[in-house]
C-alpha cells in the first residue's frame, strides 16, 4: 500500500496446554501407549515433533465480531466456519479459514489474522529515490508513506508508530540532526529507525548518525537506499 501526499499536506494465543502425566506402572506385558506432548508458544503448536500452524480460539473470534459464542458455535455446525478439534477435545480455527470466513461474509479482518502493515514514511526526498524505495517494497507487507517536504514526513512519523524513516537532508538550512532527535524524542519515535539521505559532506553524515539515524547516505548513495531500506526491514533479497 503506498500513499504520497505533497507538502500542503495485537492476538490471542493459546494457553500453554498441560503436558499430558507419565503413565502408571502396569503389569509387565500390559501395552502403554506413549504419550505426545502438546507445546503452544506464542501461537505455535507443536504435537510431538510436528509443528502445527497457529490457531484462534471460537470465543476470542466471536468477541471481535460481537456476537454471542453459541451462534458462532452454530456456524461451525452448518459448515459456514470451518474448525478443527484439537487433541484435548476443543474446537479450534485455522487463521485461514478464519480469513476466509470474514471475507466470504463481509466481517472486519481481526487484527490477529492479519497483523497490521509495517509502515515506511519517506519524506523529501527525490522522486527517484522515493521510487526506488516503493520499487523495493513492492512485495513486501509495508504501508509505505510519501511526503515531498521533509517537514511532513516528520510530523507523519512522529504522529503514529513508524518503523522507518527515509528522510532527506535538502540542504544546510533544514537542520536534519535536530529533526532525527525530535523523531526519536517522540513517543513512539524510540523505535523508528531513521535513515537520512543527501549529506553532502561525512562529517555531516557522522553528525545525523550521532543524532540517532541508523544510517545515512551521501547525496551519491541514492543508488545504495532500496538495499539498505531492505536490509533495516530484514527483507532478505
Amino acid at each position: 500500500m503506498i500513499s504520497r501526499f505533497t507538502s500542503t499536506a495485537t492476538g490471542p494465543s493459546l494457553k500453554p496446554s498441560r503436558s499430558t502425566k507419565p503413565p502408571t506402572e502396569r503389569p509387565s506385558g500390559t501395552s502403554v501407549a506413549t504419550p505426545l506432548t502438546v507445546i503452544s508458544i506464542g501461537g505455535e503448536t507443536s504435537i510431538g515433533g510436528v509443528k502445527l500452524p497457529p490457531f484462534v480460539r471460537p470465543s476470542a473470534l466471536a468477541r471481535f465480531l460481537g456476537i454471542h459464542a453459541r451462534t458462532l458455535h452454530a456456524w461451525m455446525r452448518q459448515g459456514r466456519l470451518a474448525s478443527i478439534r484439537s487433541p484435548g477435545g476443543h474446537m479450534r480455527l485455522r487463521l485461514p479459514d478464519v480469513r476466509a470466513f470474514c471475507e466470504r461474509e463481509g466481517f472486519p479482518i481481526p487484527p490477529f489474522v492479519s497483523p497490521p502493515l509495517r509502515r515506511v514514511v519517506v519524506a523529501g526526498v527525490s522522486e527517484s529515490a522515493s521510487r526506488a524505495v516503493g520499487r523495493a517494497l513492492k512485495t513486501a507487507a509495508i504501508q509505505l508513506e510519501v511526503f515531498d517536504s521533509a517537514y511532513d514526513g516528520i510530523v507523519a512519523a512522529s504522529s503514529k508508530p513508524t518503523d522507518l524513516l527515509v528522510m532527506g537532508a535538502p540542504s544546510s538550512h533544514f537542520d536534519a540532526a535536530a529533526a532525527i532527535r525530535a523523531v526519536k524524542a517522540g513517543p513512539t519515535g524510540g523505535a523508528t529507525r531513521i535513515v537520512t539521505l543527501g549529506a553532502s559532506t561525512r562529517a555531516g553524515a557522522e553528525g545525523h548518525v550521532a543524532a540517532g539515524a541508523v544510517r545515512a547516505l551521501l547525496r551519491s548513495g541514492e543508488r545504495d537506499l532500496p538495499g539498505v531500506v531492505r536490509e533495516l526491514l530484514a527483507l532478505g533479497g
